[in-house]
């Protein structure tokens, strides 16, 4: 009989000892649930601000690029141009050069 109860105290000595660590364990988890999230959303953040800059940054450097080429051959224009794939990235830059010929009219080198 005492064998049985000492065996019955480790138990519940046991299970309080497991109820704390999994009570531990899902505290953390929620909490690195939590963090997860954040970072996510910093993430997000930071990929719409890359956007928005590479967009402006390319808008500044395709109208430098266009009164820069106009400015060494006058009459012609020069255009970059992109192509983006169905989630709106980047897959192609392209150089054009308009050659504006008054006899023959505009032709387009790429």
């Amino acid at each position: 009989k005492i064998l049985k109860g000492f065996k019955k105290t480790l138990e519940i000595k046991q299970f309080k000892i497991f109820s704390l660590k999994y009570n531990d364990f899902l505290f953390k988890r929620i909490k690195i649930e939590k963090n997860r999230l954040k970072i996510e959303e910093i993430i997000l953040r930071l990929d719409f601000r890359k956007k928005k800059i590479l967009n402006l940054a390319f808008k500044k450097v395709h109208n430098s690029f266009k009164t820069i080429f106009h400015a060494m051959v006058p009459k012609h224009t020069a255009i970059i141009k992109t192509k983006k794939n169905k989630l709106k990235k980047l897959i192609v830059i392209k150089f054009k050069i308009v050659i504006n010929d008054s006899q023959k009219g505009p032709s387009e080198l790429s």
